[in-house]
């Protein structure tokens, strides 16, 4: 069984909206390579870096992408008003409990939009979310 990932994503520029989209095997290509870095996941092995060793969660985030974690104001609806997270699907909690859990233990942290995430949890992720996925459910 072949599973194939496909990327949606949107640009915007001072003029109009860019839409881009793609779709590549699982594995990175046909090649098995790793896929190239992508602004809204940080990857097992960026998290594999031995600058980030001891390194929390929320350590790496700031780290490797501080964009997930900038105050986004005037989402419609958000109850909260915050960033929230959530571990291996489970329900949304606060950012503070990605610094309870090392990044070694991590495979993937994602980064859903307001958007996204208010469609995926509803009015408590109208600010956006940060997903991580540990290495106990892969």
């Amino acid at each position: 069984m072949r599973i194939v990932r496909r990327l949606a994503v949107i640009v915007f520029t001072s003029c109009a909206p860019l839409f881009v989209s793609c779709a590549t095997p699982a594995g990175g290509g046909a090649t098995g390579s790793a896929p190239a870095s992508s602004n809204d996941v940080i990857t097992q092995r960026e998290l594999a870096d031995p600058s980030l060793v001891g390194v929390t969660v929320l350590d790496a985030v700031r780290r490797l992408r501080p964009r997930f974690l900038v105050d986004r104001p005037g989402a419609k609806g958000a109850v909260g008003g915050e960033l929230m997270a959530s571990v291996d699907g489970h329900n949304l909690v606060t950012l503070d409990e990605l610094g309870r859990i090392s990044a070694s233990e991590v495979s993937e942290i994602r980064f859903l939009s307001a958007s996204e995430a208010g469609q995926k949890f509803g009015t408590r992720g109208a600010m956006g979310a940060v997903i991580t996925v540990t290495l106990r459910v892969r």
